[in-house]
């Protein structure tokens, strides 16, 4: 191909639930905190920090890590095996939705946001899978503030009785920025492009090609009817 094409986006005919209910991740916003400086109802994991850097607000907290051993992260405040919930979330089946900045990181996979399945212990114990949702790449070092969605259900599992909102820095390296972090009792349709295949046509390679897309529904309701735009380089 003597250019390379870009994929654009998806345009859905969908609209997203209204919220009415109280938000269960209380001091989602992390504007208040303690005398130590820490969001009440949070606990720091490693190197995490209040800044005056918000999407919206006073404060958001940052996530810095720069090849340091052990987590990074943040988890909902809670003692392990006290049989207490502390400040997790009762609701085991909805969704999240949270704005993140993402300044930098090792690779795919590096920022993460983990809805982490709880037994009644607490621990994590279960055997059921954490739910997760990973930033696009694309996203890293755009200095943007994106929203991310990330739908669970732990229902079906009688061993789970709590559940985290748990962000995560993994690898050696990375930077990311959380606020408004809200619980919601459906995320709606999400569409999300998993792979895309460029297959030029034999005979007129960088003339013609054959563009497929797979797209998946990252949410709990079907997808409305939509429309996908491919948006060309200059020249093709």
């Amino acid at each position: 191909m003597r250019a390379p094409m870009l994929l654009a986006g998806l345009l859905l005919l969908a609209g997203w639930p209204l919220l009415a209910q109280e938000n269960p991740v209380t001091n989602g916003g992390f504007e208040q905190l303690d005398q130590q400086g820490v969001p009440l109802d949070w606990e720091f994991l490693g190197n995490v920090q209040v800044t005056g850097d918000a999407h919206s607000g006073q404060y958001a907290v940052v996530m810095d890590r720069e090849g340091s051993p052990g987590e990074c992260g943040l988890n909902r405040r809670w003692l392990p095996n006290d049989g207490k919930q502390g400040t997790m979330l009762s609701q085991l089946k909805g969704g999240l939705r949270f704005w993140y900045r993402a300044d930098s990181s090792s690779g795919p996979g590096t920022l993460i946001v983990y809805v982490i399945p709880m037994s009644a212990d607490p621990f994590e114990n279960t055997g059921a899978q954490r739910a997760i949702y990973q930033v696009p790449e694309q996203h890293v070092g755009d200095g943007q503030w994106h929203e991310g969605v990330l739908k669970y259900d732990f229902t079906s599992d009688p061993k789970v009785k709590w559940v985290h909102v748990s962000p995560r820095i993994s690898g050696k390296q990375g930077r990311l920025l959380l606020d408004d972090v809200r619980w919601v009792e459906s995320v709606g349709p999400i569409p999300r492009f998993k792979k895309v295949d460029i297959v030029e046509t034999p005979g007129l390679e960088g003339d013609h090609c054959t563009i497929k897309a797979t797209v998946e529904n990252a949410g709990d309701e079907l997808l409305g009817i939509g429309l996908a735009s491919i948006e060309l380089a200059e020249g093709l």
